[in-house]
């Protein structure tokens, strides 16, 4: 039997309480712990509240879950709970809530405890939190606070697994997405999403119900642990990069600075001229090429300004963005960029290995003369005809034998026109990024006759399509309906290529600095249209 068989059969209810705890465990009512489990427990527990402090309020000490129920297996643990009344430290509840949580994590981890080959763990739980369980059994009055009752268990397998399945994937994504981008807040929302989902369950359907089980067994197969070490990993690494941002700042060579970057040496000449910058409400924001160069900076640095972009203006926005940099940094959390956070800025832009070829959109869009991006009526014959001929333009310069051609993008971009408008330079540019205008006959896009790979943005999964025209109307579809829609302008894009959901067109980081700079390129190679 696999491991994934064997976890889902230890669900199955068992006819008596487990007989190695529990008196008369075919009678719940009858049953008592039995007294040298009962004295083990209750000596675990008074280690861990001696832990805790001599300051603690203990209610009672209850076990609960699957061993206090008709639940039990082998994957089962000894959930101890010390019932504690918060409220007795008054305004600080909440300090001494995060203290506990803090202080149970490292219990636990530093205490292999078991009873009967079960693991014993251990948590401070607040008299007034909700608790859902249906069997609970109090150690130190030694009789039941809830006696369990052996219920009906009708649950569909194959639901179950399908419900399972959905759930691994969706960790295996994110412990592989931050993998890849060194990103926290990936794994700590799946962790919020995974915990509320339990929650919803047991206040709908009790321990029984299917997200509870969801639950049990992702953590009985190590899933859920792999969620934590993969975020301490991220930590580690991410504060790895702080304390070389740190021996950076006590080390900036400017010499080294001024022969390696121009975009560098303008932010060291910030901090020689002891420049500040903050946000002050109510007053009217005035563009200051300075602040400027700090969102180019930030931006690089991936705090993003997705509302305002560069804008060379030190609004609420930026403000944000300094916020997160500096409590990242560990830098005090003002919005007030001072010469120390700019010593700072340059360090991790240093030790992110900076290029000023790397420079965002701003660079990019002061290169192209007049528009960003050519504006035409498709309704109108004229306006059509030139989509069509800025399109063939491009796609001759490009590849004449590509497999798209102008006459296919205009007429997609057509079809779509009455919902939004997707400009012909950002078509262009993302279908030349994207590989559908790839020398290379064996790219993907080619492959799945997707040209702009469009397939994977709201399904997780390749589109194939049967036609290249069906492709490129895809793409048209989806830009209409997902980017380009509301006050979002393409412009908009270029600085934070994100849909109505905030989630990006592409992973690749880089990915509107280099479709800035196509777009600047097409727009020279295609400006004799007229």
């Amino acid at each position: 039997m696999s491991k994934f068989e064997d976890i889902l059969q230890s669900f199955k209810i068992k006819e008596t309480l487990n007989p190695k705890v529990w008196t008369n465990p075919s009678e719940p009512k009858k049953a008592k712990m039995i007294p040298k489990v009962r004295k083990a427990l209750e000596k675990i527990s008074e280690e861990f509240i001696d832990y805790l402090g001599d300051d603690v309020f203990v209610q009672d000490v209850i076990l609960t879950g699957s061993l206090s129920n008709f639940n039990w297996s082998q994957y089962s643990d000894f959930d101890l709970h010390v019932i504690v009344d918060f409220s007795e430290y008054g305004k600080n509840e909440k300090l001494y809530k995060e203290l506990f949580d803090l202080k149970k994590f490292v219990f636990n981890t530093n205490h292999d405890i078991k009873i009967y080959g079960h693991d014993v763990e251990l948590y401070a739980q607040d008299e007034k939190e909700s608790h859902f369980a249906s069997g609970v059994y109090s150690i130190m009055n030694d009789e039941w606070v809830k006696t369990p009752k052996k219920e009906k268990f009708d649950v569909d397998e194959k639901i179950l697994k399908n419900k399972i399945n959905s759930w691994v994937d969706k960790i295996e994504k994110a412990i592989s997405t931050s993998t890849k981008s060194d990103d926290k807040e990936i794994i700590d929302t799946v962790k919020e999403k995974l915990k509320e989902y339990r929650k919803t369950g047991l206040e709908k359907d009790g321990e029984l119900s299917y997200e509870n089980l969801v639950f049990k067994f992702l953590r009985r197969s190590g899933h859920i642990e792999r969620l934590f070490d993969m975020k301490n990993k991220v930590m580690d690494k991410e504060l790895s990069v702080e304390r070389v941002v740190q021996e950076s700042v006590e080390n900036l060579d400017t010499n080294e600075i001024v022969s390696n970057s121009v975009f560098l040496t303008e932010l060291m000449k910030m901090v020689d001229e002891n420049l500040s910058f903050e946000f002050t409400p109510g007053q009217k924001l005035i563009f200051d090429r300075d602040v400027e160069k700090i969102q180019e900076a930030l931006q690089f640095l991936g705090f993003l300004l997705p509302k305002y972009g560069v804008d060379g203006k030190y609004g609420q926005e930026t403000k944000g963005a300094v916020e997160q940099f500096q409590k990242k940094y560990l830098l005090t959390p003002s919005g007030k960029l001072e010469t120390k956070d700019l010593k700072y800025i340059i360090a991790a832009l240093i030790v992110k290995k900076f290029k000023d070829s790397e420079l965002s959109s701003i660079q990019y869009e002061k290169e192209i003369d007049g528009d960003i991006f050519t504006y035409l009526d498709l309704n109108d014959p004229q306006d059509y005809e030139k989509y069509k001929q800025i399109c063939q333009k491009f796609i001759d310069h490009r590849n004449s034998n590509a497999q798209v051609d102008g006459e296919m993008m205009a007429s997609c971009a057509k079809k779509y026109f009455s919902r939004g408008y997707v400009p012909p330079e950002l078509a262009l540019a993302q279908l030349t990024l994207e590989g559908g205008l790839s020398k290379e006959p064996n790219v993907k896009p080619i492959i799945t006759k997707n040209p702009f790979n469009v397939g994977n943005t709201d399904s997780g999964k390749l589109n194939y399509q049967s036609s290249f025209e069906d492709g490129v109307c895809l793409y048209y579809d989806l830009m209409t309906r997902s980017y380009l829609t509301g006050t979002r302008k393409p412009e908009d894009l270029l600085k934070n290529f994100v849909n109505v959901g905030g989630n990006r067109y592409a992973s690749a980081q880089d990915y509107e600095n280099d479709l800035t700079s196509l777009v600047g390129s097409i727009k020279k190679v295609t400006q004799v249209v007229s």
